[in-house]
């Protein structure tokens, strides 16, 4: 199911450049806001928090696990 999502996504992003363009954008975006929180090894948790932020207000649900990684559903 994961492959067909992303095979779909793909085909429509690659007929659809101008939506192509604005998943960049929004990509970038993120990447950016995510770079900029200090996050040396052993201490990202800022950054997952940010991360949780993002899915959340996407409508995903996502939380940490005992070991502090992003779960997303």
């Amino acid at each position: 199911m994961k492959r067909q999502v992303i095979a779909y996504l793909h085909t429509k992003l690659y007929l659809n450049k101008s939506i192509a363009t604005e998943v960049k954008e929004y990509v970038i975006d993120y990447f950016i806001q995510l770079a900029e929180i200090p996050s040396p090894s052993l201490k990202e948790e800022n950054v997952a928090n940010k991360i949780i932020e993002i899915f959340t207000n996407a409508g995903i649900e996502a939380q940490k696990d005992n070991y502090g990684n992003v779960i997303a559903k």
